[in-house]
Protein backbone atom coordinates (compact mmCIF):
# COMPACT_ATOMS: atom_id res chain seq x y z
CA UNK A 1 0.00 0.00 0.00
CA UNK A 2 1.55 3.23 -0.77
CA UNK A 3 1.54 6.07 1.79
CA UNK A 4 0.69 9.93 1.88
CA UNK A 5 3.52 12.12 0.66
CA UNK A 6 1.29 15.38 2.28
CA UNK A 7 -1.49 15.25 5.23
CA UNK A 8 -3.69 17.72 5.23
CA UNK A 9 -4.47 18.71 8.82
CA UNK A 10 -7.98 20.48 8.04
CA UNK A 11 -9.96 20.03 10.88
CA UNK A 12 -11.73 22.72 13.53
CA UNK A 13 -12.06 21.20 16.98
CA UNK A 14 -14.32 22.64 19.21
CA UNK A 15 -14.57 22.64 23.00
CA UNK A 16 -17.32 21.08 24.84
CA UNK A 17 -18.81 17.59 25.22
CA UNK A 18 -19.42 17.36 21.34
CA UNK A 19 -16.82 18.30 19.80
CA UNK A 20 -17.29 18.74 15.66
CA UNK A 21 -14.98 19.17 12.80
CA UNK A 22 -18.28 19.68 10.14
CA UNK A 23 -21.18 21.48 10.12
CA UNK A 24 -22.81 18.58 8.42
CA UNK A 25 -24.56 16.03 10.83
CA UNK A 26 -23.11 12.78 10.24
CA UNK A 27 -24.05 9.34 11.77
CA UNK A 28 -23.13 8.43 14.87
CA UNK A 29 -20.01 5.99 14.44
CA UNK A 30 -20.74 2.15 13.53
CA UNK A 31 -18.71 -0.60 13.49
CA UNK A 32 -18.46 -3.50 10.53
CA UNK A 33 -16.53 -6.07 11.22
CA UNK A 34 -15.22 -8.86 8.25
CA UNK A 35 -13.82 -12.12 9.39
CA UNK A 36 -10.11 -13.23 7.78
CA UNK A 37 -9.90 -13.83 4.27
CA UNK A 38 -10.38 -18.17 4.63
CA UNK A 39 -6.97 -17.99 1.19
CA UNK A 40 -4.95 -15.75 3.94
CA UNK A 41 -6.09 -17.63 6.85
CA UNK A 42 -5.30 -21.01 4.90
CA UNK A 43 -1.99 -19.82 3.41
CA UNK A 44 -0.35 -17.44 5.52
CA UNK A 45 -1.90 -18.47 9.08
CA UNK A 46 -3.35 -14.77 8.93
CA UNK A 47 -6.60 -14.22 10.91
CA UNK A 48 -7.10 -11.06 11.63
CA UNK A 49 -10.02 -9.36 11.35
CA UNK A 50 -10.85 -6.13 9.40
CA UNK A 51 -12.76 -3.51 11.48
CA UNK A 52 -14.44 -0.21 9.75
CA UNK A 53 -15.62 2.61 11.69
CA UNK A 54 -17.43 5.09 10.06
CA UNK A 55 -19.49 7.90 11.21
CA UNK A 56 -19.06 10.51 13.94
CA UNK A 57 -17.30 9.62 17.35
CA UNK A 58 -19.39 9.67 20.48
CA UNK A 59 -18.47 9.16 23.86
CA UNK A 60 -20.01 5.46 24.01
CA UNK A 61 -17.61 3.98 20.35
CA UNK A 62 -14.89 2.52 22.76
CA UNK A 63 -17.80 0.81 24.28
CA UNK A 64 -19.62 -0.57 21.35
CA UNK A 65 -16.23 -1.49 19.68
CA UNK A 66 -15.31 -3.13 22.89
CA UNK A 67 -18.80 -5.15 22.78
CA UNK A 68 -18.10 -6.38 18.91
CA UNK A 69 -15.14 -7.89 19.55
CA UNK A 70 -16.44 -9.60 22.68
CA UNK A 71 -19.57 -10.74 20.80
CA UNK A 72 -17.76 -11.99 17.17
CA UNK A 73 -14.48 -12.98 19.15
CA UNK A 74 -12.16 -10.54 16.84
CA UNK A 75 -8.62 -11.53 17.99
CA UNK A 76 -6.34 -8.94 19.03
CA UNK A 77 -3.95 -7.68 16.20
CA UNK A 78 -6.67 -7.39 13.94
CA UNK A 79 -7.16 -4.23 11.61
CA UNK A 80 -9.35 -1.28 12.27
CA UNK A 81 -9.80 1.01 9.42
CA UNK A 82 -11.46 4.92 9.55
CA UNK A 83 -13.61 7.44 7.79
CA UNK A 84 -15.10 9.62 10.27
CA UNK A 85 -15.34 13.35 10.60
CA UNK A 86 -14.24 12.58 14.06
CA UNK A 87 -16.85 14.71 16.44
CA UNK A 88 -16.15 13.91 20.56
CA UNK A 89 -12.98 14.77 21.46
CA UNK A 90 -13.11 12.47 24.71
CA UNK A 91 -14.79 9.78 23.21
CA UNK A 92 -12.11 9.79 20.77
CA UNK A 93 -9.47 9.44 23.00
CA UNK A 94 -11.63 6.78 25.13
CA UNK A 95 -11.92 4.82 21.51
CA UNK A 96 -8.20 5.52 21.02
CA UNK A 97 -7.50 3.48 24.41
CA UNK A 98 -9.71 0.45 23.58
CA UNK A 99 -8.26 -0.20 20.48
CA UNK A 100 -4.50 -0.03 22.20
CA UNK A 101 -5.67 -2.09 25.18
CA UNK A 102 -6.24 -4.89 22.16
CA UNK A 103 -3.26 -4.08 19.77
CA UNK A 104 -4.80 -3.14 16.79
CA UNK A 105 -3.58 -1.46 13.57
CA UNK A 106 -5.22 1.48 12.54
CA UNK A 107 -5.65 2.80 8.73
CA UNK A 108 -7.42 5.31 7.05
CA UNK A 109 -9.71 3.81 4.28
CA UNK A 110 -12.73 2.62 3.20
CA UNK A 111 -13.11 -1.24 1.89
CA UNK A 112 -15.45 -1.97 -1.43
CA UNK A 113 -17.96 -4.57 -0.94
CA UNK A 114 -15.79 -6.71 -3.10
CA UNK A 115 -13.13 -6.83 -0.34
CA UNK A 116 -10.43 -6.43 -3.47
CA UNK A 117 -10.32 -2.57 -3.56
CA UNK A 118 -9.45 0.21 -0.74
CA UNK A 119 -10.57 3.76 -1.57
CA UNK A 120 -9.20 7.11 0.64
CA UNK A 121 -11.06 8.39 3.73
CA UNK A 122 -10.35 11.22 6.25
CA UNK A 123 -9.97 11.27 9.92
CA UNK A 124 -10.39 14.41 11.91
CA UNK A 125 -10.41 15.90 15.42
CA UNK A 126 -11.72 13.31 17.59
CA UNK A 127 -11.11 10.54 15.27
CA UNK A 128 -6.93 11.93 14.79
CA UNK A 129 -7.06 10.99 18.87
CA UNK A 130 -8.64 7.63 18.15
CA UNK A 131 -5.97 6.92 15.77
CA UNK A 132 -2.97 7.32 17.31
CA UNK A 133 -4.73 4.29 19.63
CA UNK A 134 -3.32 1.86 17.05
CA UNK A 135 -0.30 0.26 18.19
CA UNK A 136 0.86 0.13 14.44
CA UNK A 137 -0.47 3.15 12.02
CA UNK A 138 -0.51 3.64 8.62
CA UNK A 139 -2.47 6.14 5.76
CA UNK A 140 -3.48 5.28 3.08
CA UNK A 141 -2.51 7.17 -0.35
CA UNK A 142 -5.11 10.17 -0.83
CA UNK A 143 -6.93 9.40 2.57
CA UNK A 144 -6.75 12.85 5.12
CA UNK A 145 -5.70 12.84 8.54
CA UNK A 146 -6.63 16.01 10.37
CA UNK A 147 -6.37 18.20 13.40
CA UNK A 148 -6.29 21.50 14.48
CA UNK A 149 -6.22 23.87 17.08
CA UNK A 150 -9.25 23.51 20.03
CA UNK A 151 -10.90 26.75 20.82
CA UNK A 152 -14.52 27.40 21.96
CA UNK A 153 -17.23 28.36 19.33
CA UNK A 154 -19.18 30.53 21.97
CA UNK A 155 -18.72 32.12 25.23
CA UNK A 156 -19.30 29.73 28.20
CA UNK A 157 -18.79 29.58 32.04
CA UNK A 158 -15.37 28.69 33.09
CA UNK A 159 -14.43 28.35 29.38
CA UNK A 160 -10.80 28.97 29.92
CA UNK A 161 -10.32 26.83 32.72
CA UNK A 162 -11.99 23.72 30.67
CA UNK A 163 -10.08 24.46 27.54
CA UNK A 164 -6.85 24.13 29.91
CA UNK A 165 -8.19 20.67 31.28
CA UNK A 166 -8.96 19.46 28.09
CA UNK A 167 -5.94 20.76 26.50
CA UNK A 168 -3.55 18.73 29.00
CA UNK A 169 -5.94 15.98 28.71
CA UNK A 170 -4.97 15.91 25.50
CA UNK A 171 -0.90 16.33 24.96
CA UNK A 172 -1.37 13.63 27.78
CA UNK A 173 -2.95 10.98 25.72
CA UNK A 174 -0.90 12.04 22.63
CA UNK A 175 2.13 11.25 24.73
CA UNK A 176 0.56 8.17 26.37
CA UNK A 177 -0.02 6.63 22.87
CA UNK A 178 3.61 7.39 21.98
CA UNK A 179 3.61 10.48 19.92
CA UNK A 180 5.47 13.41 20.25
CA UNK A 181 3.40 15.89 21.59
CA UNK A 182 5.19 18.16 19.49
CA UNK A 183 1.95 17.73 17.01
CA UNK A 184 -0.54 18.89 19.74
CA UNK A 185 1.82 22.00 20.08
CA UNK A 186 1.99 22.83 16.09
CA UNK A 187 -2.11 22.85 16.56
CA UNK A 188 -2.09 24.56 19.32
CA UNK A 189 -0.03 27.10 17.55
CA UNK A 190 -2.22 27.71 14.02
CA UNK A 191 -5.07 30.39 13.59
CA UNK A 192 -8.74 29.54 14.25
CA UNK A 193 -9.09 28.63 10.62
CA UNK A 194 -5.73 28.01 9.96
CA UNK A 195 -4.95 24.64 8.62
CA UNK A 196 -1.55 22.44 8.59
CA UNK A 197 0.01 20.29 6.21
CA UNK A 198 2.63 17.79 7.36
CA UNK A 199 4.98 15.38 4.41
CA UNK A 200 5.32 12.12 5.25
CA UNK A 201 8.73 12.01 7.07
CA UNK A 202 7.39 14.31 9.59
CA UNK A 203 4.08 12.09 10.02
CA UNK A 204 6.95 9.00 10.65
CA UNK A 205 9.05 11.76 12.62
CA UNK A 206 6.32 12.61 14.88
CA UNK A 207 4.85 8.87 15.20
CA UNK A 208 1.62 9.80 13.95
CA UNK A 209 2.28 6.50 11.44
CA UNK A 210 4.78 4.02 11.99
CA UNK A 211 4.15 1.68 9.33
CA UNK A 212 4.48 -1.40 10.97
CA UNK A 213 6.79 -0.98 13.64
CA UNK A 214 7.94 0.14 16.58
CA UNK A 215 10.88 1.96 18.19
CA UNK A 216 14.07 0.01 18.11
CA UNK A 217 15.81 -0.77 21.55
CA UNK A 218 19.40 -0.92 21.36
CA UNK A 219 21.26 -2.39 24.46
CA UNK A 220 24.68 -2.89 25.39
CA UNK A 221 25.32 -6.36 27.10
CA UNK A 222 28.66 -7.43 28.80
CA UNK A 223 28.63 -11.23 29.54
CA UNK A 224 31.64 -13.37 30.69
CA UNK A 225 32.32 -14.89 27.03
CA UNK A 226 32.49 -11.00 25.80
CA UNK A 227 30.27 -7.74 24.62
CA UNK A 228 26.77 -8.19 22.54
CA UNK A 229 25.49 -4.89 20.90
CA UNK A 230 21.63 -6.05 20.41
CA UNK A 231 18.68 -4.02 19.13
CA UNK A 232 15.43 -5.21 19.08
CA UNK A 233 11.82 -3.70 17.93
CA UNK A 234 8.08 -5.08 17.48
CA UNK A 235 6.78 -5.45 13.89
CA UNK A 236 3.50 -6.06 13.05
CA UNK A 237 4.93 -9.41 11.74
CA UNK A 238 6.67 -10.20 15.02
CA UNK A 239 9.48 -9.66 16.33
CA UNK A 240 13.12 -8.40 14.90
CA UNK A 241 16.38 -8.86 16.95
CA UNK A 242 20.16 -7.67 15.26
CA UNK A 243 23.08 -8.81 17.58
CA UNK A 244 26.67 -8.47 17.28
CA UNK A 245 28.61 -10.04 19.17
CA UNK A 246 32.29 -10.03 20.42
CA UNK A 247 33.06 -13.22 22.47
CA UNK A 248 36.31 -12.84 24.36
CA UNK A 249 38.05 -15.83 22.66
CA UNK A 250 36.42 -16.44 18.91
CA UNK A 251 35.47 -14.10 15.77
CA UNK A 252 32.98 -10.95 16.24
CA UNK A 253 30.02 -12.33 14.34
CA UNK A 254 26.34 -11.05 13.61
CA UNK A 255 23.14 -12.76 14.29
CA UNK A 256 19.52 -12.45 13.25
CA UNK A 257 16.34 -13.32 14.28
CA UNK A 258 12.98 -12.54 12.78
CA UNK A 259 9.33 -14.36 12.97
CA UNK A 260 8.87 -15.48 9.84
CA UNK A 261 5.48 -17.56 10.06
CA UNK A 262 4.15 -19.65 7.73
CA UNK A 263 6.71 -18.78 5.23
CA UNK A 264 9.70 -20.28 7.15
CA UNK A 265 10.53 -22.85 5.11
CA UNK A 266 10.48 -21.13 1.95
CA UNK A 267 12.91 -18.39 3.78
CA UNK A 268 14.83 -21.55 4.54
CA UNK A 269 15.51 -22.05 1.34
CA UNK A 270 16.67 -18.78 -0.23
CA UNK A 271 20.08 -18.82 -0.89
CA UNK A 272 21.33 -15.19 -1.63
CA UNK A 273 22.28 -13.42 1.73
CA UNK A 274 22.80 -9.64 2.03
CA UNK A 275 23.77 -7.27 4.40
CA UNK A 276 22.02 -4.05 3.97
CA UNK A 277 24.07 -1.09 5.10
CA UNK A 278 21.88 2.29 4.15
CA UNK A 279 19.80 0.71 1.39
CA UNK A 280 23.27 -0.98 -0.19
CA UNK A 281 23.33 -4.64 -0.15
CA UNK A 282 26.42 -6.57 0.58
CA UNK A 283 26.58 -9.91 0.08
CA UNK A 284 27.29 -12.11 3.41
CA UNK A 285 26.81 -16.07 2.32
CA UNK A 286 29.96 -16.84 2.56
CA UNK A 287 30.16 -15.48 5.66
CA UNK A 288 27.59 -17.50 7.19
CA UNK A 289 28.07 -19.88 10.03
CA UNK A 290 24.29 -21.35 11.24
CA UNK A 291 20.87 -20.59 9.48
CA UNK A 292 18.01 -22.41 11.08
CA UNK A 293 14.13 -22.25 11.71
CA UNK A 294 12.18 -22.82 15.22
CA UNK A 295 8.96 -22.90 15.55
CA UNK A 296 8.40 -20.04 12.31
CA UNK A 297 11.57 -18.35 13.71
CA UNK A 298 14.49 -17.88 11.19
CA UNK A 299 17.95 -17.61 12.87
CA UNK A 300 20.62 -16.52 10.59
CA UNK A 301 23.94 -15.44 11.75
CA UNK A 302 27.54 -14.86 9.97
CA UNK A 303 31.46 -14.21 11.43
CA UNK A 304 32.28 -10.33 10.65
CA UNK A 305 35.95 -8.96 9.74
CA UNK A 306 37.34 -6.00 10.00
CA UNK A 307 35.90 -4.46 6.63
CA UNK A 308 32.33 -5.59 7.49
CA UNK A 309 32.69 -3.60 10.93
CA UNK A 310 33.96 -0.78 9.89
CA UNK A 311 30.52 -0.44 7.07
CA UNK A 312 28.48 -1.35 10.36
CA UNK A 313 30.37 1.82 12.15
CA UNK A 314 29.06 4.48 9.51
CA UNK A 315 25.99 2.73 8.81
CA UNK A 316 22.62 4.97 9.63
CA UNK A 317 20.15 1.52 9.21
CA UNK A 318 21.33 -1.56 9.42
CA UNK A 319 19.64 -4.46 8.23
CA UNK A 320 19.24 -8.24 6.32
CA UNK A 321 18.32 -9.63 3.40
CA UNK A 322 17.02 -13.09 2.51
CA UNK A 323 16.53 -13.61 -0.91
CA UNK A 324 16.22 -16.50 -3.21
CA UNK A 325 18.09 -14.28 -6.18
CA UNK A 326 19.82 -11.17 -5.02
CA UNK A 327 18.23 -8.23 -6.55
CA UNK A 328 17.93 -4.76 -4.69
CA UNK A 329 14.56 -3.98 -6.50
CA UNK A 330 12.83 -6.39 -4.65
CA UNK A 331 12.07 -5.43 -0.88
CA UNK A 332 13.07 -8.76 0.73
CA UNK A 333 14.43 -7.03 4.09
CA UNK A 334 13.60 -8.99 6.58
CA UNK A 335 15.24 -6.62 8.87
CA UNK A 336 15.82 -2.89 8.53
CA UNK A 337 17.04 -1.32 11.89
CA UNK A 338 18.03 2.51 12.78
CA UNK A 339 21.73 2.88 14.27
CA UNK A 340 20.12 6.07 15.69
CA UNK A 341 19.62 4.52 19.24
CA UNK A 342 22.83 2.76 19.21
CA UNK A 343 25.55 4.80 18.17
CA UNK A 344 26.59 6.16 22.07
CA UNK A 345 28.11 2.56 22.24
CA UNK A 346 28.92 1.79 18.81
CA UNK A 347 32.46 3.44 18.69
CA UNK A 348 34.11 2.13 21.69
CA UNK A 349 32.25 -1.26 20.94
CA UNK A 350 33.21 -1.57 17.61
CA UNK A 351 37.01 -0.63 17.96
CA UNK A 352 36.83 -3.92 20.48
CA UNK A 353 34.93 -5.88 18.04
CA UNK A 354 38.21 -4.89 15.44
CA UNK A 355 40.86 -5.81 17.74
CA UNK A 356 39.58 -9.23 17.78
CA UNK A 357 39.10 -9.74 14.34
CA UNK A 358 42.15 -8.80 13.41
CA UNK A 359 43.41 -11.95 15.91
Amino acid sequence: MQRLNLVAISCVAILGSAVSCSTAIAQTMKFVARPPYELLRANMGDDRWEIYASGEIDADAGKRLEALMEQKIIIDGSVLYFDSPGANVTGGMELGRTIRKHHLTTDIARKSESHDESKPASCVSGCALAFLGGEYRSVMQGSVYGVDRFFSNKRVPNESGRARVLSATVAAYIKEMGVATELYTMAVRAGEEESITFSEPDLLRLGVINDGTQKTVWTLESLDSGLYLKGQRQTVNGINKFLIGCPSAKRPFLSATFDAGPHADEIMRMSADSLVIDGQFIPIESYRTRKESRNGWVIAAYTLDSTLLAVIQKAKTVGLALQTVRDPRFDARFLNLPMSEGTAELPQFLSVCTRLSAR
